[in-house]
This record gives C-alpha cells, structure tokens and sequence, in this order.
C-alpha cells in the first residue's frame, strides 16, 4: 500500500456492497405490509384469511371416515372384477390361479391394515389409517407433530405387520 493512501480498491467495494445492502434492508422494511406473514399461510382472492379455514384438516376425522369408505369400495370394485374373471375364465387354471392369488393378496392387505390401525389405536394414536401398496407403506395419524419414540412404535408395528422394511414405511400427520 502506498503511503497516504486511506482507502484501496478492496475496501472501497466492500463499504459500497454495505451500503447498498443496508439500502435494500430498509427499503424491505420500508414497502413490506405490516401484516405477520408465516411461510406456508394462505392468503384468498379477497384478502380475507380465515384461520380456521387455514387449518390442514379441520375435520381429520372426516378424513379419515372418507379414506376407508374409498378404500373399501375400490377394494369391493375389484373383488367382483376378479370374481368375474373367474366366472368367465372357464378351465383356464392358470386365470382362476391369478385371480385367486390376486384375491388372497388384497385380503391379507386388508387385514394387515386392520392390524395396525387397530394396534396404532391401541398406542395412543387418536385416529391411524394404514394404506399398503406394491413396494410401500404409507401411514396416516392425527396429530401437530410426531416425536422420535412415537414414530419408532409406528414404523415397528407396520413392519411387523407388513414385512416392509422401514425405508418403505412413510409416516403422514395430519391435524
């Protein structure tokens, strides 16, 4: 550095950098509404915000309810769909022997399902629902949040019901 001089190239851009920063700081706080606004909080057309209309599921066990009543008619649908597939295969053993399995399949699923759910129940869990598919599992609770131990009870009753290994078990809160 030369003798007399104060400022260098380097410190000149970095006041100028704070300063500019220090600018868009307060221009931010400036020009921002005063509303407290959190991550993730809905705001309607109107601009009207209905904190119970915010909630994720107001009625969790409406969720619930509906979740199983669709889940049982789908499973219903194709029950008669392999029933009929029986029906019509004839003396094809190899199609009687697909549907059969595939009918045995979804039977040890339901039941499966009923098992946690119930022994969810039975741990505390105010509400559970259980959805077993080809590779996974997903498991639906009511509650804010889940801690460590509750969700290690969760992951070991789904596997020891199901058999899937607990990367294949996800756990779903829903308030």
């Amino acid at each position: 550095m030369k003798k007399g001089k104060v400022l260098g190239k380097s410190q000149l851009v970095l006041a100028v950098m704070i300063v500019a920063l220090g600018a868009a700081v307060w221009l931010n706080m400036r020009y921002q509404p005063n509303e407290n606004k959190y991550l993730g909080e809905a705001e309607f057309v109107d601009g009207a915000a209905d904190s119970e209309s915010l909630e994720t599921s107001a009625n969790a066990e409406d969720y619930f309810t509906k979740s199983r009543r669709e889940r049982t008619e789908q499973r219903a649908e194709i029950k008669e769909e392999l029933a009929e597939t029986i029906k019509s295969a004839g003396d094809n053993a190899d199609v009687i022997k697909t549907a059969v399995d595939k009918a045995a399949s979804i039977a040890a699923r339901q039941t499966a399902e009923g098992n946690i759910e119930t022994l969810l129940k039975a741990k505390g869990f105010t509400e559970a629902l259980a959805i077993i598919g080809d590779s996974d599992i997903n498991i639906v609770v009511k509650a804010d949040s889940l801690s460590a131990a509750q969700t290690l009870q969760i992951q070991d009753v789904a596997k020891a019901q199901s058999g899937y290994t607990v990367d294949k078990i996800k756990i779903l809160t829903v308030k």
